[in-house]
């Protein structure tokens, strides 16, 4: 859908062309090189791409690991519920380190 037509044709954007969302972009893009036999084992990216579901949802399908930043504010299931992900982050000891975690769902 176009939301600005004359815009979009002095730019000869062609009148069925969609809108589509960075994450939307790059969950296609990922699929397709996928099913077109090109390798790929992990994803990254910044908070635009990890505050959708969708894409994680899409990775994880995918089989492909990945990195991907959420904003300070995004909610993270642990054992004693959700908390934010800065919340989690300032509570970290000096010493903590990164490790695997798979995350369903």
């Amino acid at each position: 859908m176009q939301t600005d037509p004359q815009r979009c044709q002095a730019a000869d954007v062609p009148g069925e062309l969609e809108f589509d969302t960075k994450p939307a972009l790059a969950r296609r893009m990922i699929e397709s090189a996928l099913d077109a036999g090109i390798p790929g084992q992990w994803a990254g990216g910044d908070e635009v791409y990890g505050n959708d579901p969708a894409l994680r949802a899409a990775l994880a399908r995918c089989g492909l690991g990945y990195v991907l930043a959420v904003a300070k504010n995004h909610p993270i299931p642990t054992n004693a519920g959700k908390r934010k992900a800065i919340d989690l982050a300032v509570s970290l000891p000096e010493h903590a380190c990164w490790r695997a975690r798979l995350v369903t769902g």
